[in-house]
């Protein structure tokens, strides 16, 4: 269900965040775009968090958590289009928090402690930059996944491709299978490209 005052025109500037029962697609935690004039919005759902044993502040995958992780990435990447060169052959998606998806803490708000997703700091994005590269400080060098973390990548390629299947999902290698069955709705499993 949507917020009958998030549904109005926004104000100048202003980020909008939905917040649906169930997902567009099985499995989605949210997404974020811009609309038609170019003001970002996010879609969150709460479907899955409270599928995985999670609530609106509690869990591992709290609503909370993924409504943070939403607003975090339209603020560094509103159109989710951007991508950064890692100096080796590689364009990683601009995606503040999927490398670090997994890893949470937690704000006072109203005198409750509310989970919120950890984010990629400018160094990530930079291939010999010095770190910290993350809000927590877990990931080690720049371009990196923290354990449970995840990546849009595409390879970089000297002209271009016949079949365009340069992206990919890389994982960490502790992200249940389930969790990358979901993330790669919409891509090909055994390839890993977008279809």
């Amino acid at each position: 269900m949507v917020c009958r005052r998030c549904a109005s025109p926004s104000a100048a500037g202003a980020r909008k965040i939905h917040f649906f029962d169930s997902a567009h697609q099985a499995g989605d935690y949210g997404w974020h775009i811009v609309e038609a004039q170019g003001l970002p919005y996010a879609h969150v759902f709460a479907d899955p968090s409270l599928a995985a044993g999670s609530g609106w502040i509690s869990g591992t995958d709290s609503i909370s958590s993924a409504a943070s992780h939403e607003a975090l990435e339209m603020l560094a990447d509103p159109a989710a289009n951007e991508y950064s060169f890692n100096g080796a052959r590689r364009m990683w998606a601009r995606e503040v928090c999927d490398a670090v998806q997994a890893d949470t803490y937690r704000i006072l708000a109203h005198g409750l402690r509310v989970p919120v997703s950890n984010f990629a700091l400018p160094a990530f994005f930079k291939p010999w930059a010095d770190g910290p590269y993350d809000h927590l400080g877990v990931l080690k060098e720049p371009f990196s996944l923290a354990k449970g973390g995840y990546a849009v990548v595409e390879r970089a390629t000297p002209t271009r491709e016949r079949e365009a299947k340069r992206l990919e999902v890389a994982f960490d290698e502790a992200m249940p299978a389930w969790k990358r069955r979901q993330k790669l709705g919409g891509w090909d499993v055994l390839t890993g490209a977008l279809r």
